[in-house]
């Protein structure tokens, strides 16, 4: 069974670096790379997956018929809530979020949670060009509480949760 598996396994494995080459090729978003995560690549704007071209996932899987074949983030531009990640601590609408603008993408900088959650997470940054509603926002998440700390040192302003879910069109 295996030998007569081989011409399918290898036209499979033709199609994911064909994918790879491609993804590879394609104009940077953002390099994010000095603050500990990863170099994107977005294939046209308002397309669901921003690609982290620095991770290649030990398995290749696929999402609503999209090969997974590097890291990536999911575009929460459709999402109707504003950062509600189970268990976090970005509740409150006084809650300060710390903008970046950086390589011509904007960075929001969540509040670092107390404890790590769900996949070990620190919490979130989003990446987005506009922070404007309907914009194309992916989130990235925090592995390690030095890329904030990093990404911090930056020039920045703060913003409410609040007013951000306001300007992103996110209900609150």
């Amino acid at each position: 069974m295996e030998i007569r598996n081989i011409p399918i396994d290898n036209a499979r494995k033709q199609e994911i670096s064909q994918l790879r080459e491609e993804i590879l090729n394609l104009e940077t978003y953002v390099d994010l790379t000095p603050f500990g995560l990863g170099i994107y690549k977005l294939r046209n704007e308002g397309d669901g997956i921003l690609w982290d071209i620095t991770t290649i996932p030990s398995t290749v899987g696929s999402l609503d018929g999209v090969e997974l074949v590097f890291g990536h983030e999911i575009n929460r531009k459709d999402d109707e809530t504003w950062d509600n990640a189970w268990g976090n601590s970005n509740k409150g609408k006084d809650v300060l979020y710390d903008i970046v603008f950086y390589d011509d993408t904007y960075i929001i900088i969540t509040p670092l949670w107390d404890n790590h959650g769900a996949l070990y997470y620190w919490g979130y940054v989003y990446l987005c060009k506009e922070i404007k509603a309907g914009a194309d926002l992916f989130s990235a998440g925090i592995l390690d509480p030095d890329i904030v700390y990093k990404l911090r040192e930056l020039p920045r302003e703060q913003i409410s949760r609040l007013e951000l879910a306001e300007k992103l069109g996110k209900e609150f």
